[in-house]
């Protein structure tokens, strides 16, 4: 993979090339910079607890955005882990949730996070955009913020590596 770099806690970003042309329009990407309490939606199939195995259906969580101070004192704080304990949120991390019983977990990353870029609520598939992507949490919905990557610092690289895509500004 060009220009791959293994770091605990980066930025999970991957693009794949297709032997064809894939037949679904593809969602559109945020240019915008996603603010605090703003509503969001994450989909995957991991695991609702870490003692239960990944689903068979494909789940959904309402996640509300975070300020990424905030996120990063509460990672802080929620581990004794090292690798917790010393992260620092930059511009290119999202978080989202933090509400017990509602989130992201093992088998999830990767996965979109989803807004609407005009109304929060009343989702339409024509209408989502990408605005993050399932990097990382510290514990399965556990009250703890969950931490994607943000679509919109990854414009560059997604702009010199992909065509065809919609920017949404």
């Amino acid at each position: 993979m060009p220009n791959f770099a293994s770091a605990p806690l980066g930025s999970d970003l991957a693009i794949l090339k297709l032997d064809a042309p894939s037949t679904k329009r593809p969602v559109a990407l945020s240019k915008q910079w996603v603010h605090p309490n703003t509503t969001t939606v994450t989909f995957g199939w991991g695991q609702c607890s870490l003692s239960e195995p990944s689903s068979y259906h494909l789940l959904q969580a309402n996640l509300t955005t975070i300020a990424n101070a905030a996120c990063q004192r509460r990672i802080r704080t929620a581990s004794n882990d090292s690798v917790y304990t010393t992260w620092n949120a930059t511009a290119s991390h999202l978080c989202a949730g933090g509400v017990t019983g509602t989130g992201t977990c093992y088998g999830d990353s990767g996965g979109p996070l989803v807004a609407h870029p005009y109304l929060d609520t009343n989702l339409s598939l024509s209408q989502i955009v990408l605005v993050g992507i399932v990097s990382f949490g510290v514990k399965c919905a556990d009250g703890v913020p969950d931490v994607f990557t943000r679509v919109s610092a990854t414009a560059t690289f997604i702009d010199e590596h992909v065509t065809g895509h919609r920017w949404v500004e």
